[in-house]
């Protein structure tokens, strides 16, 4: 009995719920129904002006990277991108390294959606390595030390990638944002410890791979 009971206070009070939201419902839609406003004209002014100027932008990932206007998406689709890049150059040696690398960071699970993808990477990566700088630090003519750390009285520092032949050294620092006095400072850094270790002829570069530009930093 008490079952019943129950259930016949529930049904009552949901049917009085449902009953008392239609009538609510259809009480808001007399009340008011925008459809049934009246249309009223607008006089608009059109004028155009004369410009003798031109602007060209540039429209391209890149810009749109070094742009803090982009919005949230985008931007930590960049910042994946640019991490992914980064954990690539530092486990290559050379550009036949670069299709292996890709095809363990997929089997690793860090290329997971349609953004990112193995094949979207490899046409990205061969406009970067069409710059003649660029291709030259990964030929097989080098040896490599990739994230080293080198070890000072004043710290620990730690370059991206390091090259030489003995004859010649260089340091490389890449860069997936925009540019940055800073950015010369600490390649400058870079250089001086290489020099106090002995290396001859040091040379030291940023790379801004996101948009595709080489800087030398002067010595």
């Amino acid at each position: 009995d008490n079952a019943e009971d129950e259930d016949a206070v529930l049904g009552v009070t949901f049917g009085r719920l449902t009953i008392s939201q239609e009538k609510k419902s259809e009480k808001k839609e007399k009340e008011y129904n925008p459809f049934n406003e009246e249309q009223q004209p607008l006089d608009i002014d059109i004028s155009t002006h004369k410009s003798n100027a031109i602007v060209f932008q540039q429209s391209n990932d890149s810009r749109r990277f070094a742009d803090d206007s982009i919005d949230e998406e985008d931007k930590e689709r960049y910042i994946r991108m640019g991490t992914i890049m980064h954990q690539l150059f530092s486990t290559i040696h050379t550009l036949y390294d670069v299709e292996p690398a890709l095809q363990q960071m997929e089997f690793d699970g860090m290329l997971y959606d349609e953004h990112l993808t193995k094949e979207k990477l490899l046409v990205q990566l061969r406009k970067k390595f069409n710059n003649p700088i660029v291709k030259e630090w990964f030929s097989s003519k080098w040896r490599v030390y990739n994230e080293c750390t080198i070890i000072t009285p004043e710290g620990i520092v730690r370059p991206d990638r390091v090259i030489t032949d003995d004859n010649e050294t260089i340091v490389i620092d890449f860069k997936f944002g925009k540019e940055d006095t800073e950015h010369h400072q600490q390649v400058q850094t870079y250089m001086e410890k290489l020099q106090q270790m002995g290396h001859k002829n040091v040379k030291g570069f940023l790379w801004y791979v996101s948009l595709n530009k080489t800087k030398q930093i002067e010595n």
